[in-house]
């Protein structure tokens, strides 16, 4: 039993983990890479994310669609439509995707619109099986 006078020394575990990883970032050298996890980080690697940079642009699925003859695309078995101001005929654009959300349509660093997500995901065939009974029809549907 643990008196109440004495108190677990957490501090001085502390202090030593702290030690550890502070000789372990500027002394031990990795076997594989053959340099001190310090230096892999000279010059540092982790920016900062510029100005007005919008997260979404990031955070999405991006792919690549080459726009048809009526000014339309599809995309997971759903066909989107561009608006007329932008004639994209023949043009490759680029798709930043929102699942459930929107779809956004680049062609290089020009905007072109924002267009609602659709949803058309292949259903799979239900089964039905007629009565517990052995011998039982089974139906297939859509």
């Amino acid at each position: 039993m643990i008196s109440p006078m004495r108190k677990p020394r957490r501090h001085l575990a502390s202090s030593l983990d702290t030690r550890w990883i502070k000789w372990h970032k500027t002394c031990h050298i990795n076997g594989d890479t053959g340099v001190v996890a310090c230096a892999r980080l000279q010059p540092p690697v982790a920016k900062s994310l510029p100005a007005g940079l919008d997260l979404d642009d990031i955070s999405c699925f991006k792919k690549e669609r080459k726009v048809a003859k009526d000014n339309s695309f599809s995309l997971d078995r759903a066909t989107y439509t561009i608006p007329r101001g932008h004639n994209m005929v023949a043009f490759k654009v680029q798709l930043l995707i929102q699942p459930g959300v929107e779809v956004r349509v680049w062609h290089n660093v020009e905007f072109i619109c924002e267009l609602p997500y659709l949803s058309k995901q292949r259903r799979r065939p239900i089964v039905f099986i007629d009565g517990p009974r052995l011998g039982g029809i089974i139906l297939a549907s859509r």
